[in-house]
């Protein structure tokens, strides 16, 4: 059997659109970030003033060492009583990378937006 090849923009593009999705429900306005032919940089996902992130994204088939970290990292989390899993990552002069599970980077989304209307109702009763 012949295997259909998929093609890696299509495939790109669909998990740009699936993470602006994923954004909104936050209350972000986002939305995918226009790739030139000039070459200039332009994040994936895009924001106003509101959305502090540069996002880029990545759908590879295999992603390899940082899998088998991730795996280690939900083993030893498991194993310590159900903490949350995260990995640091770091290459000769690169720089440190933290990678952690959606679900996770979702519940810090939420629990900074709630710090910030407690502040902010707090900065209110000031005025």
């Amino acid at each position: 059997m012949a295997k259909t090849r998929i093609n890696s923009r299509t495939k790109g593009k669909a998990h740009e659109r699936a993470t602006v999705l994923w954004y909104r429900p936050f209350g972000f306005s986002v939305r995918r970030g226009l790739q030139t032919r000039t070459g200039d940089e332009a994040c994936d996902v895009q924001g106003d003033s509101s959305f502090p992130w540069a996002v880029e994204c990545k759908h590879y088939k295999s992603v390899g060492l940082v899998r088998r970290a991730w795996d280690q990292a939900v083993a030893c989390a498991i194993a310590a009583g159900g903490k949350i899993p995260i990995v640091h990552l770091h290459w000769d002069r690169g720089d440190h990378l933290v990678v952690m599970s959606r679900v996770y980077w979702g519940r810090l989304i939420e629990m900074q937006q709630e710090l910030d209307r407690l502040k902010a109702g707090k900065d209110g009763d000031n005025a």
